[in-house]
């Protein structure tokens, strides 16, 4: 007698199937997208850290700021060329900053190597995006109505991150430009895509 050959799967279990494996690769893809977000931000802050260290060596050294050929500059080389641009840009898609030669000659005096900047884009909440991070001089920053005019800045990925950065700043009475130390929180301010991190940068003495 011909014994009966082993049944397939039915359909129900190949759905099963199907839709387990869908499950599990979505916890997958979360879970990478969060070691990424982690890697991401630390690199910035980390970077961020970096800079600020060399910016007030240079300071020290010199008793001024690092000559800037504009009122703000990217932190970093090798950035995205966007658009007509002839050199890197970053900053935010509302207002573009940009790779300042001025600024790398003279801030290679004490860091020996100009970092790679960060092109990871971060999107914050209704659509305005920021690259790597800016260095600004403007006479209307105030940190406790006192005159502050450098302030470093850069967005993490993810709401309500830690900056992890020295001499974080917040906003007062919701003003952009009049801060005051962040003490008592871990970022400048965030929204539910986003966090935005200002350190105000000490004047020279």
């Amino acid at each position: 007698m011909q014994s009966r050959g082993q049944a397939g799967f039915t359909i129900v279990e190949l759905l099963i199937v199907i839709v387990v494996i869908g499950i599990l690769a979505a916890i997958t893809i979360v879970a990478y997208n969060g070691i990424q977000q982690r890697a991401n931000n630390t690199a910035k802050y980390e970077a961020a850290t970096n800079y600020e260290k060399s910016i007030q060596l240079y300071v020290t050294e010199n008793n001024m700021y690092p000559a800037m050929g504009a009122g703000s500059v990217c932190l970093g080389q090798g950035y995205t060329i966007r658009g007509a641009d002839t050199v890197g840009s970053c900053g935010g898609s509302d207002y573009t900053t940009k790779e300042d030669a001025t600024f790398n000659t003279a801030i290679r005096t004490v860091l020996s190597r100009i970092p790679e900047g960060n092109n990871k884009v971060v999107t914050k909440e209704g659509g305005v995006t920021f690259v790597g991070i800016t260095l600004t001089n403007w006479s209307g920053f105030t940190v406790d109505g006192q005159p502050n005019p450098y302030v470093m800045q850069f967005v993490l990925e993810g709401s309500n991150q830690d900056c992890k950065v020295p001499g974080l700043v917040q906003m007062i009475d919701g003003t952009w430009g009049n801060f005051t130390p962040a003490s008592s929180q871990k970022n400048t301010f965030y929204d539910a895509m986003s966090t935005t991190c200002v350190v105000a940068l000490p004047n020279p003495s």
